[in-house]
């Protein structure tokens, strides 16, 4: 009886969290967590000690606000058990758009990337606003592919780009195809028109400062997961230029496909990785190599070559590989000592990792 009743005010939003101030009144809960802990046991419930992060909006003093709450499962339950559940929900931080804290920073430029949206707003929303407070404004933001539940669903680009919206109202966004955006014909008709491409081919570079960008396409059809035998007389070609120039003292690397994945896919490796890898082994100006597709955070060196793996923004996360946190990178550029900085930022605005390239 205890448990329907609880249910029944859970479903309804009636609900009140254990560990909020009574003025809270939850409207409603943001996350497809909850809907499979009351529709079904899953492995979370059974599990002990495991966690999760998750916004909630609720009502504060007559206004609308999000609040990160999180949620542990203190000993093993069932669906019955959810008392032990709406128990163990603590509230970490206060936090709206108005509390959102922007600290100058010193540095001469910077930019931002994320990867692996796949429809998550809740989450992705939360760090556009972040990335959207940062302050110098950053000079433009990468995504590295993944924003996609369903290949070709235009209302999902509607979604993503009103979700973007803090973001690209003050910075370019660039994308990076991901395998969820498809591509088929049509598939490749929407991203085009979605991203404002001429272009017949996805993959592309662009200057900025004394940096040069190279954006490639690990999902072209016949292609996948692989970089292709025209892309790469291409890269060669990009990679030798910038090499070359004198003005030119970074290159930054970003595509989907991990070339040497270190979670899920850690069995499935590029398909022409070692040739792409031994390519990169050739231009010392490559300072990092950004890739997503796997649902969390990762950085792996391999013979100087830096991997970092940014795929925590939105998508379900992959645990058991370390990195399963929702975040996004800000690297900072400081022109006359030639330092990177680079950060990891989490769903809660704090820095997770901080280091110098």
């Amino acid at each position: 009886m205890v448990s329907r009743i609880l249910k029944r005010w859970f479903l309804s939003g009636k609900i009140q969290i254990f560990g909020l101030p009574p003025y809270y009144r939850i409207s409603q809960l943001l996350s497809y967590f909850f809907h499979c802990i009351l529709k079904s046991e899953t492995d979370f419930c059974k599990s002990e000690g495991t966690a999760r992060n998750l916004i909630i909006e609720g009502m504060y003093r007559n206004e609308i606000r999000d609040f990160p709450v999180r949620v542990v499962v203190v000993k093993s339950l069932k669906i019955t058990s959810l008392l032990i559940l709406l128990a163990s929900a603590v509230l970490i931080r206060h936090m709206s758009c108005s509390d959102i804290r922007t600290v100058e920073s010193d540095e001469d430029w910077s930019f931002v990337l994320f990867g692996d949206v796949r429809q998550g707003f809740g989450v992705y929303g939360k760090l556009c606003l972040f990335m959207s407070g940062l302050k110098p404004t950053p000079s433009f933001s990468i995504c590295l592919g993944d924003i996609m539940g369903t290949a070709g669903n235009e209302i999902e680009w509607v979604n993503f780009w009103h979700h973007s919206k803090p973001v690209t109202d003050i910075m370019p966004m660039y994308m990076v195809r991901g395998n969820h955006e498809g591509n088929d014909e049509a598939c490749n008709r929407i991203y085009k028109e979605q991203n404002n491409m001429v272009s017949d081919t996805f993959y592309f570079t662009f200057t900025h400062a004394n940096a040069f960008f190279i954006i490639l396409d690990t999902y072209i059809r016949n292609e996948e997961n692989k970089i292709g035998t025209e892309q790469f007389a291409w890269l060669i070609q990009q990679l030798d230029s910038a090499s070359q120039d004198t003005l030119i003292d970074h290159i930054f690397i970003s595509m989907h496909h991990p070339v040497f994945p270190r979670g899920k896919y850690q069995d499935c490796p590029m398909k022409n990785g070692n040739a792409v890898h031994s390519l990169f082994l050739q231009h010392p100006k490559i300072r990092c190599v950004f890739v997503s597709h796997d649902h969390l955070y990762n950085k792996f060196t391999k013979d100087g070559i830096l991997y970092i793996t940014s795929g925590g923004a939105g998508a379900p996360l992959y645990h058991g590989y370390g990195g399963d946190f929702y975040h996004f990178l800000k690297i900072s550029m400081y022109t006359e000592t030639g330092r990177i900085h680079v950060k990891t930022i989490g769903i809660f605005n704090k820095v997770l990792e901080e280091f110098y390239l």
